[in-house]
């Protein structure tokens, strides 16, 4: 083989081994995929009557383990973030406890509630083991890209396999917050992107007032009730409400079917399905806007909202990983 030709086949090997990276490094974006027949919205509008508050549970600081998060870490975290509330669950961190400006730190573990979707427990396998190596290839660069990569861990079986809305009550998702290695300029990982990657939206009936332990005790008693939806990453700006005879509820409440409920689901315009769970079931599939739901039996509903990268023919969607879980809301 002459030189030329030596030349000419590396040139395709390189194009090769270029190809099968990008292809490798890109798959993460078309998988997995779901084939479902999207159901149609509803055209009714009811007013949703309940205040929804984002907060972050479950925050380690340098009381607990080998972390370096320092009230002030919190503090910026919560501003870059815009999240006003912070739970941290170790008796020991109540030092930080108390509100600064309109943003709060509040100590407190739920008796009630299960502690599900922490980063800190995501299992890294084969089939994922390269979206995982993306973080680290991106955090030095981007690190929306970065935990974007985190997010891409988290699937339907995360959930499902950690949370029964049979036999627990309800969940709360627990963000890491860790910080191990601190220096002037540097904090390595970013708690910023860790607290935007596992949310919670607490729903209360009235506004909070500017009030230490009255916020505390308000979002503290709603979350250990379970009225709480968590998301990945993405914000759905998920709604779930029930309107019926005796007034409004929503996830976590127990509600009579003589009332005549009527569920309400919502979710913001963008690359969203909602899938309505009804006692472990899918009824059905949604794009978004507003699904209108009327139940005759008794049993359980909760919501699972998933976002796509790509719809094709044939009703295939690619790329379909989970954004938001609800608490499931019972009909006796």
């Amino acid at each position: 083989m002459n030189d030329r030709n030596k030349r000419g086949f590396k040139g395709r090997q390189l194009i090769i081994i270029i190809f099968v990276t990008v292809t490798l490094f890109s798959l993460d974006n078309l998988i997995p995929v779901k084939r479902v027949s999207l159901s149609p919205v509803s055209d009714r509008s009811v007013e949703n009557p309940y205040f929804k508050y984002r907060t972050v549970y479950g925050l380690k600081t340098y009381r607990a383990g080998n972390s370096l998060i320092t009230e002030e870490d919190i503090l910026n975290a919560l501003k870059e973030s815009n999240i006003h509330y912070a739970f941290l669950t170790d008796q020991r961190e109540n030092i930080f406890e108390g509100n600064y400006e309109s943003y709060y730190i509040l100590n407190k573990k739920l008796e009630e509630c299960k502690e599900i979707l922490d980063p800190e427990k995501l299992k890294i396998s084969p089939l994922n083991l390269i979206t995982y190596l993306k973080f680290f290839i991106w955090y030095p660069f981007n690190k929306d890209l970065a935990y974007n990569n985190i997010w891409k861990l988290y699937s339907e079986d995360t959930f499902f396999e950690n949370f029964d809305p049979e036999k627990d009550k309800c969940f709360v998702g627990t963000v890491q917050g860790n910080i191990q290695f601190k220096t002037r300029n540097i904090s390595f990982p970013e708690l910023t992107h860790q607290i935007m990657l596992v949310k919670n939206y607490i729903f209360l009936e009235e506004k909070l007032i500017d009030q230490l332990y009255s916020t505390k005790l308000n979002l503290y008693l709603s979350m250990d009730s379970g009225r709480v939806i968590t998301t990945l990453y993405y914000d759905p700006d998920l709604e779930i409400f029930v309107k019926t005879d005796d007034g409004f509820f929503t996830v976590g409440d127990l509600i009579d079917l003589s009332t005549d409920p009527e569920i309400f689901i919502r979710t913001s315009s963008g690359k969203f399905i909602t899938a309505v769970y009804k006692n472990g079931k899918v009824v059905g599939y949604f794009p978004p806007g507003t699904v209108h739901i009327k139940p005759e039996n008794p049993g359980y509903y909760n919501v699972v909202v998933f976002k796509y990268s790509f719809k094709l023919p044939f009703n295939l969607f690619l790329g379909v990983r989970p954004v938001a879980f609800s608490n499931g809301i019972f009909f006796k």
